[in-house]
């Protein structure tokens, strides 16, 4: 795509004071989140940060706070009367954030800005401004960029997709933040720190907060977008990290969950943030909930972050196949996920197992053979997500090349929803053996000290005591 610049006239907007920040209520569209009911949106914690910084009039409003969201988000437009509206969303809350859009755009008399960014915005610009009341997206890692729209409030800042007349302007790359140190702490005081509850299966002292310790992911597993923070792993310092731990709970939040793709990707970094948490003295559970990757983790290392608060280790498996997660290019081994789990186990952490359903080469014998390893590994929880091609990954890339991906209604594209709604099975028996088995899909399965086998009278696997 060229990138294009607009005349002065075109590009100069009237300078943004006042900046509302919008979560959308995932649940709402159909999103279940796997942890809790609500979650911090570190997105919005960091851009209300650079807002505040820049000394903008900022609020932030969390719509999955509210039953009654289309009444709060009237209210607060009509009280606010923001300059700059920004909303984050994802593939399958897209025709919501859409939607909140409009209703600002219908019920304000104010001319506003309406923004929008995250990884499906990123991955089809075009498609998601084409016929919304989005004025313009972010795209890629939005943080520098959103900061140099709100000084100047010029469209010709890099880093962004406009609607221009009749047409659509990109306006170019903007660099990747290469030293995270310089980013300021999220603006938590910008949420309401008591509302962000996690069922006890899930946490151990609430209110829970969100944290990024690093950005990127080396792996390229073929269902993963990274679009955003992208392949090349950049790490905030070990006495930064803990800076921001110590802000955090003096904000009032009691745990910390850790949002990074590959925490452990160096193990000298997760080593270096553990040992600056017990320098300090400070002592509050935490768990780095996007999962570790079994071929990065050492007992040493493992035995550290229990020492530094750490109670909680998911693994991301998918599979029970290895030919399955070769093909989707997860770079693990069955082994080194026995070995893993093993470990954690005997170091007396929490253990919880990641597992997809309907993946490339998926079969009715690969998917037995997922289940019967889910057992075998006996974790504490178990979570079946259903395969989900998501815009910008290779998946969804390989999918539409071959004709394969049968809708393009980004309402289905949730964990919850069938694989067999959004693509074809390559196993035509896959969907039938699917549907036979009792699966809690997004909810977290307790088997501890129960055996996980398949009953074939009842043709389906079940939890027994």
């Amino acid at each position: 795509m060229r990138y294009y610049s607009l005349g002065k006239r075109q590009s100069i907007m009237k300078k943004f004071n006042t900046i509302l920040l919008i979560n959308p209520p995932y649940e709402r569209a159909g999103v279940s989140e796997s942890v809790s009911s609500v979650s911090i949106s570190l997105s919005l914690a960091m851009l209300g940060a650079i807002c505040q910084n820049l000394g903008r009039n900022t609020k932030v409003l969390d719509l999955n706070l509210y039953f009654d969201w289309t009444d709060r988000l009237l209210l607060t437009v009509h009280d606010y009367e923001p300059d700059l509206v920004g909303i984050t969303f994802t593939t399958p809350t897209y025709y919501l954030a859409n939607e909140i859009a409009k209703t600002i755009k219908r019920e304000n008399e104010k001319d506003v800005t309406i923004v929008g960014g995250g990884a499906h915005a990123t991955a089809l610009p075009r498609e998601t401004l084409m016929g919304s009341a989005f004025d313009g997206l972010a795209i890629g890692e939005a943080d520098l960029s959103f900061q140099e729209l709100i000084k100047t409030a010029d469209k010709n800042t890099p880093g962004w997709f406009w609607k221009s007349d009749n047409n659509f302007v990109k306006t170019g790359v903007f660099p990747q933040i290469s030293f995270l140190d310089n980013l300021p702490h999220g603006a938590f005081d910008l949420f309401d720190t008591e509302k962000y509850i996690y069922p006890e299966e899930t946490s151990r002292k609430n209110p829970v907060c969100l944290l990024e310790t690093s950005r990127g992911c080396y792996a390229k597993c073929s269902f993963c977008n990274k679009n955003i923070f992208g392949h090349r792993i950049r790490k905030k310092s070990s006495r930064r990290i803990v800076d921001e731990i110590e802000y955090i709970l003096s904000c009032g939040f009691g745990e910390i969950h850790l949002s990074d793709d590959s925490f452990t990707a160096d193990l000298n970094h997760a080593k270096g943030m553990c040992d600056e948490i017990l320098a300090r003295g400070l002592k509050f559970p935490w768990v780095p909930r996007s999962g570790i990757r079994v071929d990065r983790i050492t007992g040493k290392v493992l035995e550290i972050m229990r020492k530094a608060g750490c109670y909680h280790v998911p693994f991301g498996i998918e599979s029970g196949s290895q030919n399955v997660i070769n093909r989707i290019n997860k770079g693990i081994t069955i082994e080194q996920v026995r070995n893993s789990v093993k470990i954690a186990k005997e170091l007396e952490f929490e253990t919880t197992g990641y597992f997809m359903i309907g993946l490339p080469g998926e079969t009715v014998e690969t998917l037995m053979k997922t289940l019967d390893f889910a057992s075998e590994l006996q974790l504490d929880h178990v979570k079946f997500g259903f395969t989900i091609p998501l815009p910008g990954t290779p998946m969804f890339e390989e999918l539409e090349e071959i004709g394969n991906l049968l809708t393009r209604d980004w309402n289905k594209f949730t964990y919850t929803t069938p694989s067999w709604e959004i693509f074809g099975f390559e196993d035509k028996r896959l969907r039938a053996f699917i549907e036979s088995v009792q699966f809690n899909d997004h909810i977290l399965v307790d088997i501890a000290n129960k055996s996980l086998h398949f009953d074939y009278n009842k043709k389906n696997y079940v939890l027994n005591k």
